[in-house]
């Protein structure tokens, strides 16, 4: 099990960035027989308290995996756009905190946030080329590619609208209301509490992954632009880190 210590109270779970595309799975998506890029993400934990409380993750929760990637269906089906299985959708996150030394009347927050380190990054799409052959063919070249991006145009809920959800051990001091947690006592025993993170696709795909959306497609320029989203999704992805931030209110 892994404590952490610090001087501020914030345990913070942070998805790796370096040399990976975080939140997305697309390595598995095939279409025709053209693979997009390979992404895969990691979400390590890291954290800091101060005299309010102490919290550990369970053990190996350090590293988990977001990732926006094909369901399980998509594996076994043999519609045009499928999946080799090595990237799966997974969309919740779930830990095992104990707390310790706790004080009675600290409360706190689990705040979400995101973060792509990019500047004004442009999305090139490879799709370009058949234009001349599909009048109106929308596709995303040239246009900003970032999470902020992919929030707005509706490809993905922002992280803010998370689901948490906690299940405490009967008798504990500890109570989860309306996403605020509040020790009713304090003391020094240890207690586990098991808390879940979901997070969820956007509204243009009507919540669900867009191989819901996309695996009936019969026409090519409707196929074309269904793989160029997932490519500019991929794109707007590419680096972003998440934290998760235990905030005392």
């Amino acid at each position: 099990m892994k404590l952490f210590s610090g001087k501020i109270i914030v345990a913070s779970l942070a998805v790796a960035a370096a040399l990976c595309v975080t939140a997305v799975g697309f390595s598995a998506w095939l279409a025709g027989g053209s693979e997009t890029p390979e992404l895969t993400g990691n979400v390590t934990v890291d954290g800091v308290v101060d005299k309010s409380f102490v919290v550990a993750a369970g053990e190996g929760e350090e590293n988990q995996c977001l990732c926006y990637g094909a369901p399980a269906e998509a594996a076994v089906s043999y519609c045009w756009l499928y999946s080799d299985g090595a990237s799966q959708e997974n969309l919740t996150l779930v830990y095992n905190f104990t707390f310790s030394n706790y004080s009675q009347g600290t409360s706190f927050r689990l705040n979400i946030s995101a973060s792509d380190g990019k500047s004004a990054s442009v999305y090139s799409s490879d799709f370009v080329r058949y234009s001349d052959m599909y009048e109106g063919l929308t596709l995303y070249d040239g246009q900003e590619a970032s999470y902020l991006s992919a929030v707005q145009k509706g490809f993905i809920a922002d992280v803010s609208s998370a689901s948490i959800s906690a299940e405490i051990p009967s008798g504990s001091p500890l109570a989860y209301s309306d996403g605020a947690f509040t020790f009713s006592d304090g003391g020094s025993q240890p207690f586990t509490v098991k808390v879940s993170i979901t997070f969820a696709w956007g509204e243009a795909f009507g919540g669900l992954n867009p191989y819901n959306s996309y695996k009936n497609l019969t026409e090519g320029k409707d196929r074309i632009e269904a793989v160029d989203t997932l490519s500019y999704l991929a794109a707007c992805l590419e680096g972003v880190s998440y934290k998760i931030t235990f905030a005392k209110i």
